[in-house]
């Protein structure tokens, strides 16, 4: 029996892995406790498991098994969740990494398709998504020798292609201290998006929907308006914030020379499909015109399946 878990700035999700399936699929609000061993000797108690192995992707470089959480006030470490388990079988991982692991594993139907593009078959894959922060990684090799490199990806500088991008940065910097790509391709990422639009008056904000933001998650009221187009400033957010991801997966598909795809993964994506396949990620993912003939022939997908990264957790785990 083997558990798995998927660790989120919000929420952890951990399933069981037993008789060739995925079940018992929980999630938890991660502000309810104290430490991920709480969380996990909770699961555990109320499943009355007894654990063979164990893998868990966290939002963080893991170092000598132990990670110290990006957006949470977490230290997880795999020798705390052996005693916890007692199991002898834990591995801790980035929870992208988790992702690309689990990419092999998904069928026709869990992914929407950006670009056609030519698959090199053996060539490099990449995988970044967007959620309570930017995730990203490379997968190298194929079927059983396939490797996933972790990376910090979303913590390089945001890249810029225009003026309004390039006002954007200089913004973030001066209201956060910073300007990462994660500072504007995640959840908080679009609230920022949108102040920026209506403090730099590239927008106007209606009285109506500032009270709106004011009493519901900024980010899908932002959000859900966009998709409805309801309100001009929250469609010039979402319109500039795919462009940046965009550009921002044609830098780590550059980067790794992802002949074998693109994977657009992570919370946000599946949400806002509609605008992704408009064709405003793909024209900014285009945009490097000195590199158009190798961007063009790249596919890209979206990852529609939330359980991914549980999935990937699993081919980890059963390694072990």
């Amino acid at each position: 029996m083997i558990v798995v878990g998927d660790l989120g700035g919000t929420s952890c999700r951990l399933a069981v892995y037993a008789n060739g399936k995925l079940s018992r699929v929980t999630v938890f609000k991660s502000d309810d406790f104290k430490m991920f061993e709480d969380v996990v000797e909770r699961y555990v108690a109320e499943n009355k498991l007894r654990v063979s192995a164990a893998c868990f992707g966290v939002p963080g470089p893991v170092v000598d098994g132990v990670a110290k959480l990006t957006n949470l006030p977490w230290i997880v470490s795999e020798r705390a969740l052996r005693r916890t388990l007692n199991a002898k079988r834990v591995r801790l991982i980035n929870d992208f990494e988790a992702v690309g692991y689990g990419i092999d594993t998904l069928k026709r139907k869990d992914v929407m398709v950006l670009q056609k593009g030519t698959r090199v078959k053996g060539g490099a894959r990449v995988v970044l998504g967007a959620g309570t922060g930017l995730g990203a990684v490379i997968i190298v090799g194929a079927g059983k020798s396939i490797r996933v490199l972790p990376s910090e990806g979303g913590m390089a500088r945001l890249s810029v292609q225009d003026e309004v991008s390039s006002r954007l940065r200089t913004y973030l910097e001066r209201v956060t201290g910073f300007a990462d790509a994660e500072s504007a391709l995640s959840g908080a990422g679009i609230v920022r998006i949108y102040d920026f639009l209506r403090d730099e008056r590239v927008g106007t904000e209606s009285a109506t929907r500032r009270e709106d933001l004011r009493h519901g998650d900024r980010a899908a009221v932002i959000t859900d308006h966009a998709l409805r187009g309801r309100d001009p400033l929250c469609v010039g957010t979402l319109d500039l914030f795919v462009s940046l991801y965009g550009a921002e997966a044609a830098v780590l598909a550059l980067t790794a020379l992802a002949t074998g795809g693109v994977y657009v993964a992570g919370g946000i994506a599946p949400r806002i499909i509609k605008k992704l396949r408009d064709g405003t990620f793909v024209n900014a993912f285009l945009a490097y015109k000195r590199m158009r003939h190798v961007l063009g022939k790249i596919p890209i997908f979206v990852v529609m399946d939330e359980l991914v990264g549980l999935k990937g957790a699993v081919v980890v785990a059963q390694g072990l």
